[in-house]
């Protein structure tokens, strides 16, 4: 098994990934037997004794598991970490033998920078300072 490393370029957001995962799940109390039609009354199944319930970690509403965050990309440096970037636009990851643009003229970072503003920022997940665009190494071993 070999390593792959790929460039990124992209115009978003750094954030903590730790603080992204928080946001990005809830926990839900979701029934976890279904020995039975009818839940049963008693906390564990009496068929398989395993409980009825149990609250599992779901993603919020706005968030697929395949990176797609409300309007944005998820992006990390490495297959091994969680997302630490909040993308509007990208690359995307661009191995040695390739080359990739971000039409300048495709880039009007005010307007760029409110909409994520406006969408982040009830998450508590916006920093002004952390906007722009941003260069970095995907390595995947």
């Amino acid at each position: 098994m070999g390593c792959s490393t790929y460039a990124v370029c992209l115009v978003g957001l750094r954030v903590d990934p730790d603080k992204l995962q928080k946001v990005l799940y809830k926990k839900d109390l979701r029934r976890s037997c279904h020995c039975f039609d009818e839940v049963p009354k008693s906390k564990c199944c009496p068929e398989c004794g395993e409980p009825v319930w149990k609250m599992v970690k779901v993603p919020i509403d706005g968030y697929r598991e395949d990176c797609k965050f409300l309007d944005f990309t998820l992006c990390a440096k490495s297959a091994n970490r969680h997302p630490e970037y909040i993308s509007i636009r990208s690359t995307g990851y661009i191995n040695f033998s390739q080359s990739g643009m971000i039409d300048p003229e495709e880039l009007d970072l005010p307007v760029m920078m409110e909409f994520m503003q406006t969408k982040l920022e009830p998450l508590g997940l916006w920093d002004a300072q952390a906007f722009g665009i941003h260069v970095f190494l995907y390595e995947s071993c």
